[in-house]
């Protein structure tokens, strides 16, 4: 099982989110992914990201994060398939724009935020709060629907739109941390 030492609450994520949103400049409400990827290459010089062929992940893996601890130089690896729909307006760009935020915020969490993950005995899944994919989507999530701006948005399909997400994404958002201040 593979957990952090820190637990990473909902409101702790929205700040975290709001700091990387100021440190990259992004204003608007929809983020242009690929923009933001160039962004972290030239604002971060130890954050590094590779296109990949489809080939070299499994079909079921959207992205990676390699934090390469003892070269110090992080990497994103997204597929091929994944960049150009988030760079598209298609059926899975929504999932796809997260999928690369999500490595995205692995990286802050990890790199910056010193969340990272351990490998604990065991069997079994760690709190939510602990689980390191639930708090890079936390932070993904909230990149892309900054809760400050969206919080009046109680409609998925106006949710997806608006913020460039996917349906499951802005009805996860909305059923569950609508409330959430």
């Amino acid at each position: 099982m593979v957990e952090t030492k820190d637990s990473l609450s909902r409101k702790k994520a929205r700040a975290i989110a709001n700091f990387i949103r100021g440190l990259l400049g992004i204003n608007e409400l929809y983020v242009d992914v690929p923009r933001m990827l160039e962004k972290m290459t030239k604002e971060f010089p130890d954050f590094n990201y590779e296109i990949v062929e489809d080939e070299e992940l499994p079909e079921s893996v959207y992205g990676t994060f390699i934090p390469n601890y003892e070269t110090n130089q992080p990497v994103v690896k997204i597929p091929n398939r994944v960049y150009l729909a988030a760079c598209s307006n298609g059926s899975t760009s929504g999932r796809d724009r997260m999928t690369i935020v999500h490595e995205i915020a692995h990286y802050f969490l990890i790199i910056y935020f010193k969340f990272k993950p351990i490998e604990k005995l065991g069997r079994g899944r760690p709190s939510k709060s602990n689980d390191p994919e639930w708090q890079a989507m936390a932070v993904a999530g909230e990149i892309l629907m900054p809760f400050e701006e969206t919080e009046h948005i109680n409609d998925p399909y106006e949710l997806t739109k608006t913020c460039g997400v996917s349906f499951d994404a802005a009805s996860y958002r909305i059923n569950k941390y609508a409330k959430t201040k």
